[in-house]
């Protein structure tokens, strides 16, 4: 069966690029030709509306407030984005395939998939993917396909649909042959405004095995990381910084960082360059112990069995902690501040537990894809 992946755009975001990977490897596993759908262009084209919006806004706050603001940041970001994603581009353009790349999925032939997987990620949650209605296949309501979403998340356990977007999307969803979401919150969240039922599955990045992702390390010949203590923080902070300080003091860690700051306009894009994936991956391996403020970066500190604190980031989606952590009963892993906080008081981990967890919890996913795709 030709299944259509429709997911976020791939571009700096580690989680994001290896789930898309680890769902387009699964369905493969499945026997199915698994075609990851690329319409980043088309997103980026109607950000550009919204950067309209964004300069008048920074014009005013520079001219009739006062404020030192960069009128142009958006120009400067995007500049230098290429330099900055390129090795994330190189595992996307070799690992990622077969993909298809269009302006906009309206462009889409109907006679090109059977079958259409939405997810996962924050897929459904507007302010990641406009139009919304694509997020639920608009662009295919004629089409005779199976439509189906994986893990798809709202990243919040807010609604944040205008009653427009309710309306279509509620109409679009009907369509659906099965729905499935990332956290308990999305089971909610369906059944109170979307009126359908769906069931919750895992992130497809659980749906590997560590040595799934070791043999990508392996392959790329990724050198052994230079520390102890992953450091993945995404939101800087001062209180952040002091937590890391204390894990540092209290274990006696030497930290690695397996990020740069790509965002960050101050500096050249040769200095914002993100590291390989492989070299992100094999950070898991190496460490004893991970401090992170990313939702993927807990996934995978679980996968490998590494002890980690996760510093909720509520602006990127708190409740994608909450669902995730309760999981694997360790909701006592995630922190909103540093406060109090003892490395010798944190229980430890009973990874037996979490690995049965993950085992059952892996099969129940699979057997749901298996299922949706008969």
């Amino acid at each position: 069966m030709k299944v259509g992946i429709l997911t976020l755009p791939l571009k700096a975001n580690y989680g994001g690029i290896l789930q898309a990977y680890a769902l387009q490897t699964v369905l493969k596993r499945l026997g199915h030709e698994a075609i990851l759908i690329d319409a980043s262009s088309y997103l980026s084209h109607l950000f550009h509306i919204k950067k309209v919006m964004i300069l008048l806004h920074r014009c005013f706050d520079k001219f009739i407030l006062q404020k030192k603001v960069r009128l142009l940041h958006s120009r400067h970001l995007n500049k230098g984005m290429a330099i900055v994603c390129r090795n994330q581009k190189e595992f996307v353009d070799y690992y990622i395939t077969p993909k298809i790349v269009v302006f906009s999925p309206r462009k889409l032939h109907r006679k090109s998939f059977d079958a259409i997987v939405v997810g996962s990620d924050q897929i459904w949650r507007p302010l990641y993917y406009p139009p919304i209605e694509d997020a639920y296949l608009s662009f295919a309501r004629h089409w005779k396909i199976k439509r189906i979403s994986y893990a798809a998340s709202f990243g919040t356990d807010m609604w944040e649909y205008t009653l427009a977007q309710t309306r279509r999307c509620k109409s679009l969803i009907r369509r659906f042959d099965a729905v499935s979401v990332r956290e308990t919150s999305g089971i909610r969240l369906c059944k109170d405004y979307l009126q359908v039922d769906a069931v919750e599955v895992l992130d497809p990045t659980m749906l590997l095995s560590t040595d799934d992702y070791l043999s990508l390390c392996k392959r790329a010949n990724t050198p052994k990381s230079v520390g102890n203590l992953l450091v993945y923080i995404l939101d800087k902070s001062a209180d952040k910084q002091q937590l890391l300080m204390t894990i540092c003091s209290d274990g006696g860690y030497y930290p690695f960082y397996v990020n740069s700051d790509p965002y960050n306009i101050d500096i050249d894009a040769e200095q914002r360059i993100q590291v390989p994936v492989e070299v992100w991956l094999q950070g898991f391996a190496d460490a004893e112990f991970v401090v992170t403020d990313s939702f993927h970066a807990c996934v995978f500190a679980i996968l490998f069995n590494k002890p980690f604190v996760a510093y909720m980031n509520p602006e990127r989606g708190g409740t994608r902690f909450e669902s995730l952590l309760a999981k694997f009963n360790l909701q006592h892993r995630l922190l909103t501040t540093s406060d109090a906080f003892r490395l010798d008081e944190l229980p430890p981990i009973d990874w037996a537990d979490v690995n049965n967890r993950l085992h059952e919890l892996r099969k129940h996913s699979v057997a749901y894809l298996r299922q949706s795709l008969a």
